[in-house]
């Protein structure tokens, strides 16, 4: 308490003189308190940028973490966590330039301290954000490369980083067709750990062991089936329009049949994993941070069960109902998020009301469906502005106006609604990357549209702590 109560803060016109966090760990050290006891979360600036950054104010919370980050130095591992909280501030501002730069000093750091547990995390963070940059060759180097560094690690880390590199090429022009073979030998992975698992639990008799491996083999199966959903809808969009070379052309040919398959196989593994879930949904679980992903089980589940639903989406005969249900059931998961606090359950909440809302159109239920829009453009307005808001909000604006294309009023079009706000989605794109860039152009190649790609890209583009 002592150590809180002398630690002061820069507020308004005052500026007072900060005692180092650095002084406070070590002081708990010496008196043999737990490192939980003292956590980057108590530190003035840390708390401040938080505040800053729940408003908006992406460059007071930058000046602040930037602030601590400095007086860290003797606590590599509470700077690497300052340092990540401003790599993702300078994603949310679309300034991936400075985002790809942070990520290579936090790895830098890592692998200097000492803190080899960290480096495979920092890695797939920074290749993710190379990815976000449109640096795609050099995003999956990079990961290959650190890759080669935690052969000898913990299996759950090497898969991860398999994952990641698998991630990467579903953006990937010319080497697509790469992605379902490293996806299918992390399932085969894991089916071989599991029986070697059960083997090894009935000769020792530990039945919670056995129900923990079975825990951690169904969370990293959701993750790969996760993947292998986002390829097949990659597949699907790529192939209506036109896009492919001779060395993707399987990729793009890929029936819808081959995406429900993918929906089949994801449905089994996410069952796996909700018959272990036990009121540890909001939990980071061990399997998750080990794998190099920045969420919780809750929220694994979620995203799940919304992949499942745009699988049954892909179908010509769609089963709206099970796709419905799907939906219904992972906005569930997200108001829970959402209730518990942080922006990230309301974007991924936004996101699966803006899925439904198009399910609700197909429907021909239109008035449904565009009251779910506009509770989507509203819940939005309360988020500070950010390259995530906008990108929800361009892609809810121009849903909205096809839409809105479709539909009459008292005998008349309301297609000139729809083009206004077409209209306004590209006015909105332009400010944003005219903001970042001085001109209009776009600072990165990546756009979040389906709420598995929204959670491919921040789970793993995200340091887990």
């Amino acid at each position: 308490t002592h150590i809180t109560q002398s630690a002061m803060r820069r507020c308004g016109s005052r500026v007072l003189k900060l005692r180092p966090p650095s002084f406070a760990y070590e002081a708990g050290r010496r008196q043999r308190f737990p490192f939980s006891t003292f956590t980057i979360a108590d530190i003035p600036e840390v708390k401040e940028a938080k505040i800053c950054a729940e408003r908006g104010d992406w460059g007071g919370a930058l000046q602040l973490l930037d602030r601590a980050s400095m007086v860290l130095s003797s606590v590599p591992e509470m700077k690497m966590q300052t340092m990540s909280r401003a790599a993702d501030i300078h994603q949310k501002q679309g300034d991936i330039s400075k985002e790809i730069s942070e990520r290579q000093r936090i790895l830098q750091l890592a692998a200097e301290s000492g803190s080899s547990q960290y480096v495979p995390l920092a890695a797939k963070a920074l290749s993710i954000a190379l990815l976000r940059g449109g640096e795609l060759d050099k995003a999956v180097m990079h990961n290959i490369e650190a890759l080669q560094d935690v052969k000898n690690q913990n299996s759950l880390i090497r898969m991860g980083s398999q994952l990641v590199t698998a991630v990467i090429l579903t953006h990937h022009p010319r080497r697509s067709g790469e992605v379902l073979g490293i996806i299918d030998g992390v399932v085969a992975e894991c089916s071989k750990e599991g029986s070697a698992g059960k083997a090894q639990g009935e000769g020792e008799g530990s039945d919670d062991q056995a129900l923990e491996m079975e825990k951690n083999l169904a969370a990293t199966r959701c993750v790969g089936e996760l993947v292998r959903v986002r390829y097949y809808h990659h597949s699907q969009d790529s192939g209506r329009r036109g896009i492919g070379d001779d060395n993707s052309s399987q990729h793009i040919s890929a029936p819808t049949t081959a995406a429900a398959a993918a929906g089949t196989a994801l449905a089994e593994a996410h069952s796996l994993l909700e018959g272990h879930m036990s009121g540890d949904e909001a939990l980071r679980h061990p399997t998750l941070l080990l794998l190099g992903v920045s969420s919780s089980l809750g929220e694994l589940s979620g995203v799940c069960l919304a992949a499942r639903g745009s699988c049954y989406g892909v179908l010509e005969d769609a089963s709206i109902a099970l796709e419905e249900t799907c939906l219904n059931k992972a906005i569930k998961r997200f108001e829970a998020m959402e209730e518990e606090g942080g922006e990230k359950g309301s974007l991924y909440l936004a996101n699966a009301l803006r899925s439904l809302a198009k399910l609700r159109g197909r429907k021909g239920d239109g008035v449904v469906a565009e009251g779910l829009f506009r509770s989507v453009l509203s819940k939005l307005n309360q988020f500070p502005k950010s390259i995530l808001e906008a990108e929800l909000r361009i892609a809810t604006l121009r849903d909205y106006a096809a839409l809105l294309e479709k539909m009459e009023w008292n005998g008349r079009s309301r297609k000139p609604e729809g083009d206004k706000l077409f209209l306004e989605a590209s006015a909105t794109e332009q400010e944003m990357f005219k903001e970042k860039t001085g001109e209009n152009t776009e600072p990165h190649n990546i756009h979040i549209g389906s709420i598995t790609d929204q959670w491919l890209l921040n789970a793993f583009g995200r340091m887990p702590f």
